[in-house]
């Protein structure tokens, strides 16, 4: 990942991801403040980049009337191929919980323990939490309460009425908790994650969830930049319930046809791709689901 400054007029500055170990070659010049990604901008555009072996480089520098996708795509002599927009189906308290998720990262030097916790709520901060989780898991340690299964904390079933720290992060919002050794050489991480969304599934959730946003307005209009010949994709993260979960139960039941989808989207012009993925992860993987 580099950063770049444009070398042409209208060409905005933008971070750019490889599929290889890669650097743009390009000259700085004016500098050019650009928003921050997000944690689905970024996943994307690593997937993106690793798997059909080209660079994203940031295009849409955010705010202004431009209407701009937020990729462009080359090849390793810098040679455009096209762009890629990313978007998501994620609405409300889910898509604030990732955001704040990409912002504020959970240790403590003091854990040997990776500890993995499941919300009450999708309302819960994750802010609040990085504030008052640690020492609460680093006191769970030291008693030895260090689950290697998920465990539900239910008052009065798993720990006594005041018992400690049980109580203080059952007060917190901790629903579900589990625990394994942080790799050799590091401290433990605390990774977080709102409730799973509830629902019936099926395979068709997919393709209609990749539809409705192959069609609106707003992506159509940054796709329709693209030049003719020119690669013009989208990459759509999906919610973890429904439509995401319908994505990943190829993954979890691959032994029944009926697992897979026997129909994709129609791609409306001038789109020559789409991508679907349930996530993104910010752990070990870039998407549970892909």
């Amino acid at each position: 990942m580099s950063r770049c400054q444009p070398d042409a007029p209208g060409r905005s500055v933008g971070t750019s991801f490889t599929g290889r170990p890669s650097a743009l070659v390009r000259v700085a010049r004016d500098p050019v403040t650009v928003k921050p990604l997000t944690l689905a901008e970024s996943q994307a555009a690593r997937i993106v980049s690793a798997i059909s072996n080209c660079l994203c480089e940031q295009l849409d520098p955010g705010g202004g009337p431009a209407q701009l996708p937020d990729f462009e795509l080359r090849n390793y002599r810098q040679e455009r191929l096209g762009v890629l927009e990313v978007t998501s189906t994620l609405v409300g308290d889910i898509a604030a919980f990732q955001t704040a998720q990409a912002k504020y990262k959970i240790s403590d030097e003091r854990l040997g323990f990776d500890w993995f916790i499941v919300t009450r709520g999708a309302d819960a901060s994750v802010k609040a939490l990085r504030e008052r989780l640690p020492a609460l898991l680093v006191l769970a340690e030291t008693k030895g309460f260090v689950p290697r299964l998920p465990t539900e904390l239910l008052p009065g079933f798993n720990f006594l009425d005041g018992e400690e720290p049980h109580t203080s992060l059952d007060k917190e919002g901790v629903w579900i908790l589990s625990a394994l050794p942080a790799s050799r050489g590091r401290s433990g991480m605390v990774f977080v994650k709102p409730p799973a969304q509830g629902g019936a599934i099926g395979l068709g959730m997919v393709t209609t969830a990749v539809e409705a946003e192959l069609n609106r307005a707003d992506n159509l209009a940054k796709l329709a930049t693209v030049s003719p010949g020119e690669r013009c994709e989208l990459f759509v993260w999906l919610d973890e319930g429904t439509a995401g979960m319908a994505l990943v139960t190829p993954r979890i039941l691959p032994q029944f046809p009926s697992s897979y989808p026997t129909d994709g989207p129609v791609l409306p012009g001038p789109v020559t791709c789409v991508w679907a993925a349930t996530g993104p992860s910010d752990r070990d993987v870039l998407a549970r689901a892909l």
